[in-house]
């Protein structure tokens, strides 16, 4: 399991198979702030969340919800708007100018309003947490992987064949 839980690359079937063996979280314990790390499926974003400094999520209560949490100046972080974020049009440009672009434009996406909610939805088969986002066709269903960690699918209407997978680490009970 340990190999499965660092894993930073895997096919998508794998990580499909993982979710499913998983067991279901409620959205009380998800209370807090997650750091976040890619997994590398074959999805069309992956390395973008990261080219562009994600740092994670942070859940304040099931009706605040920052869904994207981003690495800012001298340690401190901030929360993007995805409704200003073009995420289908960034998918196939290259990191490295998403990267720029994003160093420019991140000054106009902070926002401290939260921009998603937590519910119960059946996902995969199985009753658990999903975030949904308020301005996007995006829903990031979690389930645990331990005590301090949860895996995520994000499961876009543009990308629907495939999952976005990504692991989220407990940082802060703020």
């Amino acid at each position: 399991m340990e190999e499965i839980t660092t894993a930073k690359k895997m096919s998508q079937e794998q990580a499909f198979a993982w979710f499913d063996r998983l067991a279901p979280v409620r959205p009380e314990e998800l209370t807090g702030i997650w750091r976040g790390t890619e997994i590398a499926t074959g999805h069309p974003m992956d390395g973008l969340l990261g080219a562009i400094g994600w740092f994670g999520k942070e859940i304040r209560s099931q009706e605040e919800v920052h869904p994207l949490l981003f690495a800012g100046n001298r340690g401190k972080t901030f929360s993007g708007n995805p409704g200003l974020m073009p995420l289908t049009a960034l998918i196939s440009a290259p990191r490295l100018l998403i990267k720029m672009l994003f160093a420019v434009a991140s000054p106009f996406i902070h926002t401290k309003k939260g921009r998603g909610r937590l519910c119960i939805r059946e996902y995969r088969g199985k009753n658990t947490t999903v975030m949904q986002y308020d301005q996007k066709p995006i829903l990031d269903a979690f389930v645990r992987i331990d005590d301090h960690s949860i895996l995520g699918v994000s499961d876009m209407k543009w990308t629907r064949q495939t999952g976005y997978f990504f692991t989220l680490t407990k940082v802060s009970m703020d």
